[in-house]
């Protein structure tokens, strides 16, 4: 192989080389750019019913160790609508009877929330069973004969110097009259309430009362769902936070009057629509110039080993 051969062999691997590492470079220079902070950062705080509770945004803001100084802030207004939420609350029901029924929705109150929300039944849970003494009813004797009373199929003996109804060994026919499970009550004493009297037919009655326990249970129910809620004002601080200012450029705080929300909504949002542009140029541009100096570098070497090819086959066969 020539000299100068050999020379043009060397320059186009050298200018390959040159042209790879500088395309290896271009990522780098735009995700250096890419990492540099925000000059401006904007931040609200969380929305209350009431703008007198709303406290003054802090002067300093770290973003990533970086010190961002309150440049300005105001008190914007929001309207909330259209809002779903869930919400859950336990109640107690102390003293339950073992055959009643659990109400299927109750009205629970949210926080933060005005007014009352209906939600259903999410769950039951019983505790605690035992036998409570607080079971008592009135029963009406009618004379059947001069010395008995009768209710029902039972007859009772009418002794007028009796303190008490001769009951026993009637509990759980008193109890079936009255639709009772026996299970689940017991008759444990009687006694006479008030003296003979008559009826509007002009019977002779007498009224007896019953006393005895109920099995009990306490249970707690669960209640939940979404609700919707109503629409309602809410108020939060927007804080301007700006870099270190520039030399002599005073810091300066200003509290500006209450103004609606959905316009600051819109500038943000369409400050974040440009910076998310401005990323998606900036990756595409980036991406362009690597491929075509990926072509590039391609269609140098495509060129180098052609070149190489011509020179081997044109010297190398001589040499031979």
């Amino acid at each position: 192989m020539k000299k100068g051969q050999k020379k043009f062999l060397y320059r186009v691997m050298q200018t390959a080389l040159v042209v790879h590492i500088w395309m290896l470079s271009v990522p780098s220079v735009s995700w250096a750019e890419e990492l540099q902070p925000p000059r401006e950062i904007l931040k609200y705080s969380d929305p209350t019913a009431s703008s007198e509770k709303l406290k003054e945004p802090s002067a300093v803001f770290m973003r990533e160790d970086v010190p961002y100084y309150l440049a300005s802030w105001e008190i914007v207004e929001q309207e909330l609508s259209g809002r779903m939420q869930y919400g859950e609350s336990a109640v107690v029901y102390e003293k339950t009877g073992m055959d009643a029924e659990i109400p299927q929705t109750a009205e629970i109150s949210i926080e933060g929330e005005e007014g009352l929300f209906s939600v259903p039944l999410v769950r039951q849970d019983y505790m605690n069973e035992r036998w409570e003494d607080d079971f008592a009813f009135t029963l009406t004797f009618h004379s059947y004969q001069a010395d008995s009373y009768q209710l029902g199929e039972i007859e009772i003996s009418a002794k007028p110097d009796s303190p008490e109804p001769e009951l026993q060994g009637y509990e759980n026919e008193l109890l079936r009259l009255l639709g009772l499970s026996e299970e689940h009550y017991r008759i444990t004493g009687y006694e006479w309430s008030g003296e003979p009297y008559r009826d509007e037919a002009g019977v002779l009655c007498r009224d007896a009362e019953a006393r005895g326990e109920r099995l009990v249970r306490d249970c707690q129910a669960v209640y939940g769902g979404e609700v919707v809620l109503p629409s309602k004002k809410v108020y939060k601080t927007k804080a301007v936070y700006c870099l270190k200012e520039k030399k002599g450029e005073k810091k300066k705080t200003s509290k500006v009057k209450q103004r609606s929300g959905e316009g600051d909504l819109t500038e943000s949002q369409e400050q974040a629509w440009i910076e998310g542009v401005r990323h998606i140029i900036k990756r595409l541009t980036a991406v362009i110039i690597r491929l075509g100096l990926f072509l590039f570098l391609f269609m140098l070497l495509w060129m180098a080993v052609r070149a190489g090819r011509t020179v081997w086959k044109k010297w190398g066969s001589r040499k031979q």
